[in-house]
């Protein structure tokens, strides 16, 4: 999953050649995460009794609390009152299945507009075909496990998501705390303009560790992420003034993607702004507007660049 740390890349690659799950990075988030299992708020949906008893005792085993919902419309309830983290969506459920329930998630989630990190959700599926993994994206699902569903990837699949979810909440953190001029980019911006920084934000300490600590690789991958995007930008531009949603949303992707992989999470999370609302059929009121914030850090991030390069 994108962007990578070079331990679940070793994993990956160890796992491909010798056929046996190597589970490196499920030992060093054990380390880094186990603390905060305990608060992490789980939601399973499942009508099967069985099956519900399994996956709770599974959870248990692995040291997570869960809720339990019969249906996708009871975990549309049960969302009106509780914020979780994950939820394990099972696909086929009587009233509302777990394909519309996701849709129904991420509609919610957009139209809340407060700012809180979208609900990881994985499909619980008894279909291993690709199309039936396609569906599943599709329908704004993060995720997916085979049925019938083993401790050990339920453990792993979790722990994967555990590390994710704490490094979300760590850039959150340092967003709030971080005052130090060295770690962030600042523009000149006029006062009366309804930009707020946000899309100059940068992972420094991620960015050095994609780069190695080394300086001239650093602004390597800058150049060439400045490179990439301008075309990307106008192509985004020009789908959004015809409402292509299709083209909106692979643009958006791709800026949020190649900004992630090298720490650049202000663009990124602007452009997953675009790539949501996109998949539903919808623009946002001002997609012109974070358009121009994504430029404006393209813009900041040139100069920096130059100016690093000087």
């Amino acid at each position: 999953r994108k962007p990578f740390r070079k331990l679940r890349l070793l994993s990956c690659i160890l796992d491909s050649i010798t056929g046996v799950r190597q589970n490196l990075v499920a030992g060093k988030i054990e380390q880094d995460v186990q603390l905060d299992q305990s608060k992490l708020k789980i939601l399973l949906a499942e009508d099967s009794l069985v099956n519900q008893k399994v996956a709770v005792n599974q959870l248990a085993n692995l040291g997570y609390s869960v809720d339990v919902a019969g249906n996708g419309k009871e975990v549309l309830e049960m969302l009106a009152h509780i914020r979780y983290d994950i939820i394990l969506m099972d696909c086929q459920m009587p009233i509302l299945d777990g394909y519309e329930a996701s849709r129904r998630v991420r509609k919610l989630e957009v139209e809340s507009k407060d700012n809180k990190a979208k609900i990881i959700i994985i499909a619980l599926t008894a279909n291993a075909m690709k199309e039936d993994r396609d569906r599943c994206l599709a329908s704004g699902m993060d995720d997916y496990l085979s049925k019938p569903i083993r401790k050990e990837d339920l453990g792993n699949k979790l722990a994967s998501w555990c590390e994710i979810l704490a490094e979300r909440e760590q850039q959150k953190q340092k967003a709030l705390s971080d005052t130090n001029p060295s770690q962030s980019v600042t523009s000149e911006v006029d006062s009366s303009s309804e930009q707020d920084g946000s899309e100059l934000e940068i992972d420094w300490q991620y960015l050095d560790e994609m780069s190695g600590r080394n300086a001239e690789f650093k602004q390597e991958l800058l150049a060439t992420f400045l490179e990439s995007s301008l075309e990307h930008i106008e192509a985004l531009k020009a789908a959004i003034s015809q409402e292509i949603y299709v083209e909106v949303e692979r643009e958006a992707h791709f800026i949020k993607g190649s900004s992630a992989a090298i720490g650049i999470t202000g663009i990124a999370k602007i452009a997953d702004q675009l790539e949501s609302q996109s998949s539903n059929k919808q623009l946002p009121k001002n997609s012109l507007a974070l358009l121009q914030q994504i430029s404006n850090g393209i813009e900041n991030i040139q100069r920096l660049v130059q100016d690093t390069g000087e």
